[in-house]
């Protein structure tokens, strides 16, 4: 009996405890269904919270696929737009090679006065379709920030020799005089973007030139100063012009403005070269500014900051002392020799655009070189393999083997010769980073067509004067 009461009371105990578990859980479930209640009045959802969680969830992971395929069209854009603007300059370019390389191929021939009038008109009229071609290609690199600034060394009297040489015959045509004054002592070597100061300073004279009276007056002031780091080149270029009134200049810096539309049609151009000068001085960290009063003419000043040395990529050379030149022995009997710069040269030219292989041609011959064309380059490796050349021209898109491959080739191939042949690119490709990838791909120079004379013989002089 009395093991008998022993195990009731224990099962009573158990049976208590038990008891008091299924209460405390009874109170936990009554918890939870208050809460529960509470959510269900407060936002009609019993999972409302577990719902808000994956709903933003979803909602993050929407946004950000909508924002990734946003970003993946904007970079196809800019890819499109870029790939459009190569292929404008090309197809622009080509043709252009040969208006203006025949014009001035015709333009050496023994015309009469009235044939040689009639071909100058067709070579100014090309020229002027290029500064336009030239204008609308540089706005819209500049614009999809495209163009960089290079800095290296270079010589502001060379630049400005350039500069005039340049403008001489619209300066001449329009029978004004063109004064350059020097304020200070400048140095004789700087640091800063070469091409893009002088693309500045042509576009602000062409400015002042087209809107001046013929026998009227261009001046173009030049300042370096120091007083404070970075040292700066300024730049005033004022013109005896028609002037600007003032609700008028601050319109002119836009895109395709000029003054007023009668200006347009008198004076034409795209409006751009004001525009692309001011996009150029801001890329620079620089500063430009006007004044102008209707009737008296036109000032605008530019301030273009420099770069130190340490900047460049490239090293001023040290000066070599100077050396005395031995007497030359006179050999009466001798023929003289040709200039190795004037002529006599084997000159291949890989170009499959038979206007343009006539065109270097006929501008090579002009003085006297000797002309092996290829229509691509794999045939331009063969007349390489099986003859004594003195420097290749290379054009780049060109059908069977492009010019950049046929250059990688012709370079292992001098491995083993020993012999390294200057090769130029030549063609009417003229984006950002083309010249350097020519370069990078074994090439020594870069023309962009259209090719005139001039550039022609100035690099092959570089090339081959020895």
């Amino acid at each position: 009996m009395a093991s008998e009461k022993t195990q009731l009371e224990e099962l009573a105990t158990k049976l208590v405890e038990a008891n008091k578990k299924i209460e405390k859980l009874e109170k936990i479930n009554t918890s939870l269904l208050s809460r529960v209640k509470k959510s269900i009045n407060s936002t009609g959802s019993a999972y409302s919270v577990f719902e808000r969680n994956i709903l933003l969830d979803q909602e993050v992971k929407r946004k950000t696929n909508a924002l990734t395929q946003e970003r993946d069209r904007a970079e196809r854009a800019d890819q499109a737009k870029s790939q459009f603007l190569a292929n404008m300059s090309h197809e622009l370019r080509t043709p252009m090679n040969g208006i203006i390389g025949l014009t001035e191929i015709l333009l050496e021939e023994g015309l009469n006065r009235k044939q040689k009038d009639l071909a100058q008109s067709v070579y100014d009229s090309a020229d002027l379709l290029l500064r336009i071609i030239n204008d609308i290609l540089d706005f819209s690199k500049i614009d999809a920030g495209k163009l960089d600034i290079c800095i290296d060394s270079f010589s502001l009297e060379h630049l400005l020799q350039r500069v005039e040489c340049l403008l001489a015959p619209d300066l001449e045509a329009r029978k004004l005089t063109f004064i350059v004054e020097y304020q200070g002592k400048i140095p004789e070597e700087l640091f800063g973007d070469e091409i893009r100061i002088q693309q500045i300073l042509i576009n602000l004279l062409s400015n002042a030139i087209k809107f001046t009276e013929p026998e009227g007056a261009v001046v173009l002031m030049v300042e370096y100063a120091r007083e404070a780091p970075p040292s700066r080149l300024i730049f005033s270029v004022t013109d005896s012009g028609i002037g600007i009134p003032d609700d008028k200049q601050q319109l002119i810096f836009e895109s395709f403005q000029q003054a007023d539309a009668g200006i347009t049609r008198q004076f034409g151009g795209t409006g751009l070269g004001l525009t692309i000068a001011e996009k150029l001085v801001t890329l620079m960290n620089g500063q430009i500014s006007l004044r102008s009063r209707p009737g008296l003419g036109t000032n605008f000043q530019v301030e273009i900051p420099l770069h130190s040395i340490s900047d460049s990529p490239i090293k001023p050379k040290p000066k070599p002392e100077p050396e005395l030149e031995p007497e030359p022995e006179l050999e009466p009997e001798l023929e003289p020799q040709r200039s190795h710069v004037k002529g006599g040269k084997r000159v291949l030219v890989v170009e499959d655009n038979r206007i343009n292989q006539l065109v270097v041609k006929k501008l090579l011959e002009l003085n006297d070189h000797e002309v092996l064309i290829a229509a691509d380059g794999k045939a331009g490796l063969e007349i390489y393999y099986d003859s004594d050349i003195d420097i290749i021209l290379m054009d780049i898109q060109m059908p069977v083997l492009d010019g950049i491959d046929a250059t990688a080739q012709i370079r292992e191939l001098e491995k083993k010769s020993g012999k390294r042949v200057p090769i130029i690119a030549i063609t009417a490709n003229a984006m950002r980073g083309d010249r350097e990838r020519y370069l990078a791909a074994g090439m020594d120079d870069y023309l962009s067509k259209p090719v005139k004379k001039d550039q022609l013989t100035a690099i092959l002089s570089k090339y081959c004067s020895e």
